[in-house]
């Protein structure tokens, strides 16, 4: 199993992530990415949740649609 990311906070917008009920693991596998991205593209708070990977520098896993790598690519831009 995949290590995730501990958050420090629970933030509100995270109530309301169309991931609330989803396996944390698909985020975070290369196996599950294009499921993984699918829920995201529903999402009404992906920029939210890409500030907070942002804020939080977390380097692992898809959070707001974008991919770690990607995130990577982008640093120092803001969302929103």
């Amino acid at each position: 199993m995949t290590e995730l990311p501990n958050p420090t906070t629970h933030e509100s917008w995270m109530d309301d992530a169309a991931c609330l009920y989803t396996d944390p693991e698909i985020f975070f596998t290369d196996l599950h990415t294009n499921n993984a991205l699918k829920i995201c593209a529903t999402c009404d708070t992906k920029i939210a949740c890409l500030n907070y990977a942002t804020r939080n520098n977390i380097t692992e896993g898809i959070f707001g649609g974008v991919t770690a790598e990607q995130r990577e690519e982008q640093k120092g831009v803001r969302y929103g």
